[in-house]
């Protein structure tokens, strides 16, 4: 995800949780519930996982595409970003070992040294809970608060 097109961001339905500074309010039936104790960062700091940060220590060495290769498959990647036009979710597909997170991969750590990647999420089978979505909103949300990916 990029921090280029992260003002078209549209969400409809489903349960919110607004989370302003250091502070957790939830809206049930019309209603403000503050919970006492926690606040709103922390809870969510709780929920992620750090290994899936595409620059964890748990994923030394991350796979990544040798130089001057795939170069057309990241460009047109690069080219979506780009394009305001673009349809809003990009699916990379391939059997495994083709390379998917490879391409991920390369891509985060462009966005990441140029500061315009706003939040990135690997899975991996290896890590407990690796295949499940459990973590991924709870991790999205967190790096898009930061700004960057802490470590």
């Amino acid at each position: 995800m990029s921090l280029i097109d992260a003002h078209r961001l549209h969400i409809s339905g489903g349960n919110f949780n607004h989370i302003a500074g250091h502070l957790n309010e939830y809206h049930i039936a019309g209603n403000l519930v503050q919970p006492e104790g926690e606040n709103g960062i922390n809870l969510l700091q709780r929920n992620i996982n750090g290994d899936a940060f595409h620059n964890s220590e748990q994923r030394f060495p991350p796979p990544k595409c040798h130089p001057d290769t795939r170069i057309s498959i990241q460009r047109s990647i690069q080219s979506w970003v780009e394009d305001g036009g673009a349809p809003s979710v990009m699916w990379l597909y391939g059997p495994a070992g083709a390379g998917k997170s490879a391409i991920a991969q390369t891509m985060a750590e462009k966005w990441a040294q140029r500061k315009t990647l706003a939040a990135a999420f690997f899975f991996a089978r290896w890590r407990t809970g690796g295949s499940s979505g459990k973590t991924l909103f709870p991790t999205v949300a967190y790096q898009l608060h930061q700004g960057t990916h802490p470590v």
